[in-house]
C-alpha cells in the first residue's frame, strides 16, 4: 500500500511483522521440496532449478527479517510468498500427471493364483501356490485357474490362454501337454504335476520383463531439464559477480541487486515452460477420452517412426465372425449355416458365436462335445460333425483348405468355415494415416490368421506365432537401429514390449497389466483416437518451444537490467511473475 501513498512507519512496521509471521511457515513448510531438492542436487555435485530458487528465497526471507528487526531497508515477504505459490503451482502441474498414472497403474500380483487343490495320498487339499513343489499333483477342475506350470498327467480340458497369449480361442490339452500359471481351464478336469515353482513360472517371467523394460526405457527429457543444469550454472555466477561488483561500488546495495539478478533470471518461466504446455495438452486428451499416463511421451510420439500393432483385440475386437463359406456339395451354403447353427447353439466355445446371427430351423438331438475337436448332434436322422481338422475321419479337400471349421456327414466333408476377427472399424483409417511410418503386425496367433488379416489390411510387413519375449526382442531391434517405436496392444502378453517401446498405445477394455504399461489409454476403444494424440503432440511441441524461447528470451533481455541495478527486486519480482503468466497463457491455448 506504500506505493499508493504515505502510511507512517510504526503501521509499516506492524504489517512487517505481521507479514514475517505469516511468511515463515510459507518458507518452511510450503517451499522445503525446493530445498530438499536443491540439497540432493547438490549432493550429487550438480545444481538444478532448485538451487537459485532457494537461495533466492532464503536471501529474500533473511534480508527482510533483518530489515524488519533493525526498521530499516525494504521487506519483500509478500514477493517471497507470490513466488513460493508460482513455483508450486509449476510443481503441480508437472507432477499431475504422474498422480493420474499412479490411479491407473494395476499390481500383477492380482493375476497371479493363489491357492491350489494339492492331490496327496489320494486326498485334496487346499494349500497356497506359490508354496508347490516340482514334482506334485494339483487338481484342477472346469472353471479354475491353473495355479502352477507342469505337465498334465491325467484328464483332458480346454483352456483359456488369452492371459499370457492374447488369443481368445480355447486351447485343448490333453495328457503330456503342459499348461501354465494364470490360464483358465474351461472345460474338463486335469491333474497337473508340477514342473516349476511359481516363481518361475511363465506369468512372473512376463512380469519380470516388464519391469526391466520399464527399467530401460528410453526417456527424452524436456529441452528445459537439458537446459537448466547449465543456465543455472551462469545465473549463480552472474549473480556473484554482481554482488561483488556492487559491493566495491554501494555495498548498501550489492545483497539487494544480487536478488534481484536470482529472481528476475529465476527460472520459474523455463520452469513451466514444459509442464504447462504438457498439463493443458493432457486436459484436452483426458477431454476427448484419452488418458495421458506419462505426459513426457508428447514429447517422444512425434518422432515416432515405426509403428507395431499387436492383431487380436487391438486391431480385430477379439471376436469370431464368419468371413467365409465353402462348399463342397450342390446344396446352398444357406443350408450348411443352418445346420452349423444349430449345432453350435448349444455349445459354449467362443467359435459358436460366429454362428449366433444365423437362424436355426432344425431340432438336433444326441449333441455332445468332443474336448478338444469339435461338437457332435443329429439332425434329421443324419449325425453331423462340427470342428477342426483332427475331427473330420477324411482327407480335408484342397479346396477346403482355407478353412479352420468343417462340418462333417456320412464320411464326407460338406462344406468348410473361415472364421477370423472382426476387424475394428477404426483400423482401416489409422492404418491410413501411418503410410509414411513403418507399419508392422506382431501376433502370436498361427500364420493363417495373421497373414489373412494382414492381407486384409495392407500391412506388409507382419510376424505370427511370438511369444512375449520375441516380441520384445523385435521392439529392442528396431530401436537399435534407430527407429523410434510405437507399440500398440492390449493384453498381458503385450506389457512388456508396451513398457519397452518409446511411446505405448492400449484400448480402454484391454487387461489392466496393459494399461499399468501403456502410456496412452483410449476408453472409447477407437484407433483413429490416435490421430488426435499425434496432433497435440506436434501442437505441445511447438508451444514447449514458444514457452522456452520466450523464457529463455526474457531471462537475456532482463539480466542487464538487474545487474545495472535499474531493476529493483519488487520489479524483478512482477516481471518474473509475468512471463511466467505469459508462458501459462500460451499453454492454455492447447485446451482448445
Amino acid at each position: 500500500f506504500d506505493l499508493f501513498g504515505h502510511i507512517d512507519e510504526q503501521t509499516k512496521q506492524y504489517f512487517n511483522w505481521v507479514s514475517l509471521l505469516l511468511t515463515t511457515p510459507v518458507l518452511l513448510y510450503s517451499a522445503s521440496g525446493f530445498y530438499s531438492g536443491a540439497l540432493r542436487a547438490l549432493k550429487a555435485k550438480s545444481v538444478n532449478m532448485d538451487v537459485p530458487v532457494s537461495l533466492a528465497l532464503s536471501l529474500t526471507y533473511l534480508s527482510s527479517v533483518l530489515a524488519t528487526f533493525q526498521n530499516t531497508g525494504q521487506t519483500y515477504f509478500e514477493s517471497l510468498s507470490m513466488f513460493v505459490f508460482l513455483l508450486l503451482i509449476s510443481r503441480y502441474l508437472e507432477h499431475g500427471a504422474r498422480y493420474r498414472a499412479s490411479q491407473l497403474s494395476a499390481n500383477m500380483l492380482e493375476y497371479m493364483p493363489t491357492m491350489a487343490n494339492l492331490v496327496e495320498n489320494k486326498q485334496i487339499r487346499p494349500v497356497l501356490a506359490k508354496s508347490l513343489k516340482s514334482e506334485q499333483l494339483v487338481l484342477v477342475k472346469a472353471g479354475e485357474l491353473v495355479p502352477i506350470d507342469g505337465t498334465i498327467v491325467d484328464g483332458q480340458g480346454q483352456l483359456d490362454e488369452a492371459l499370457l497369449t492374447g488369443e481368445f480361442e480355447l486351447v485343448s490339452k490333453t495328457k503330456g501337454e503342459k499348461v501354465y500359471a494364470g490360464t483358465v481351464n474351461q472345460l474338463g478336469t486335469l491333474t497337473i504335476k508340477v514342473t516349476s515353482t511359481l516363481k518361475h513360472s511363465v506369468l512372473n517371467q512376463i512380469n519380470q520383463l516388464q519391469s526391466q523394460a520399464l527399467a530401460n526405457k528410453p526417456k527424452i527429457a524436456g529441452i528445459a531439464d537439458r537446459f537448466s543444469q547449465y543456465f543455472v550454472a551462469v545465473v549463480l555466477l552472474i549473480s556473484a559477480i554482481t554482488y561483488l561488483v556492487w559491493y566495491q561500488i554501494n555495498p548498501e546495495e550489492a545483497l539487494w541487486h544480487m536478488i534481484a539478478v536470482l529472481i528476475a533470471t529465476c527460472p520459474c518461466a523455463l520452469g513451466l515452460a514444459t509442464p504447462s504446455a504438457l498439463s493443458c495438452a493432457v486436459a484436452h486428451l483426458n477431454g476427448k477420452g484419452i488418458l495421458l499416463k506419462r505426459a513426457d511421451a508428447l514429447e517422444q510420439i512425434s518422432n515416432v517412426d515405426w509403428v507395431a500393432f499387436d492383431k487380436t483385440g487391438t486391431l480385430t475386437e477379439g471376436k469370431f465372425s464368419l468371413s467365409q463359406c465353402v462348399n463342397n456339395t450342390d446344396k446352398r451354403d444357406e443350408h450348411w449355416l443352418q445346420i452349423a447353427a444349430c449345432l453350435e447353439q448349444y455349445s459354449e466355445h467362443p467359435i459358436a458365436k460366429a454362428f449366433e446371427d444365423i437362424q436355426c430351423p432344425y431340432p438336433v438331438v444326441n449333441f455332445s462335445i468332443i474336448i478338444g475337436k469339435g461338437i457332435k448332434g443329429t439332425i434329421n436322422n443324419i449325425e453331423y460333425k462340427l470342428g477342426s481338422e483332427l475331427y473330420m475321419e477324411q482327407e480335408i479337400p484342397k479346396s477346403l483348405q482355407i478353412c479352420n471349421v468343417f462340418l462333417q456327414a456320412n464320411n464326407r466333408v460338406l462344406c468348410g468355415f473361415a472364421l477370423a476377427d472382426k476387424i475394428r472399424p477404426s483400423t482401416i483409417a489409422i492404418l491410413e494415416t501411418f503410410k509414411d511410418k513403418k507399419v508392422t503386425l506382431i501376433s502370436g496367433d498361427a500364420e493363417p490368421m495373421v497373414c489373412a488379416i494382414a492381407k486384409q489390411l495392407h500391412i506388409p510387413d507382419w510376424l505370427s506365432k511370438h511369444t512375449p519375449e520375441q516380441k520384445l526382442g523385435v521392439i529392442k531391434k528396431a530401436q537399435k537401429d534407430g527407429y523410434t517405436v510405437l507399440m500398440v496392444g492390449d493384453g498381458i502378453n503385450d506389457a512388456p514390449v508396451l513398457a519397452q517401446a518409446n511411446v505405448s498405445v492400449t484400448l480402454g477394455v484391454s487387461s489392466d497389466l496393459a494399461k499399468s504399461s501403456a502410456d496412452v489409454v483410449l476408453l472409447d476403444n477407437s484407433l483413429d483416437k490416435i490421430n488426435l494424440v499425434f496432433n497435440i503432440a506436434k501442437r505441445c511441441k511447438n508451444k514447449i518451444k514458444q514457452n522456452i524461447g520466450w523464457a529463455i528470451g526474457y531471462n537475456i533481455l532482463v539480466l542487464p537490467l538487474a545487474v545495472s541495478g535499474v531493476l529493483t527486486p519488487w520489479m524483478a519480482v512482477i516481471g518474473m511473475s509475468l512471463s511466467s503468466l505469459i508462458v501459462v497463457i500460451n499453454s492454455i491455448r492447447l485446451l482448445k
